[in-house]
């Protein structure tokens, strides 16, 4: 560095120095920010446990990851509700697309009503007591109806099918 005094190089280096540190900080910064914000993301992205009534329940299931989240909790519920479009091939035997936003009328022996909501996704779970229910499942205007006897202790699975 010609032309230069001992203190003009100085100030350069201290300045290159500087502009240095901004951006490693500025990169922990980011980072930091990056690590925090993917959990607080997938959190809210997992179904919350609502209530209706006595009843509680969980839907959704939309993606695989949280259907998967969803069927492993499904031993905790006495009911787990499924709902998919018909098969498109004759013959086969797979289930259709999963499909959301179904309206559920969940009533005990008794005609009270113990759980109405629309799915937020292709899997509702639900907390009963023991009992005989009808289950109506209402999509697209097709209605579908189900009687289900779930005995002390028991899970019932039962699939909609359009």
């Amino acid at each position: 560095m010609t032309g230069m005094t001992d203190e003009q190089t100085m100030t350069t280096w201290d300045r290159v120095r500087h502009e240095l540190m901004a951006i490693v900080l500025l990169t922990l910064l980011l980072l930091v920010m990056a690590l925090l914000s993917a959990p607080v993301a997938s959190a809210t992205d997992e179904p919350k446990l609502q209530s209706n009534g006595a009843v509680q329940y969980l839907s959704g299931g939309i993606g695989k990851e949280e259907a998967d989240a969803l069927k492993q909790q499904s031993a905790d519920y006495a009911l787990t509700l499924e709902f998919a479009s018909a098969r498109t091939a004759e013959g086969d035997t797979s289930p259709g697309a999963y499909v959301a936003d179904v309206k559920v009328d969940i009533r005990d022996a008794q005609g009270r009503e113990m759980l109405d909501t629309t799915s937020t996704g292709p899997l509702l779970l639900v907390r009963l007591p023991p009992g005989d229910y009808t289950i109506v499942a209402d999509w697209n205007g097709v209605r579908k109806q189900h009687s289900v006897d779930i005995p002390d202790g028991a899970r019932r699975h039962v699939v909609f099918m359009w």
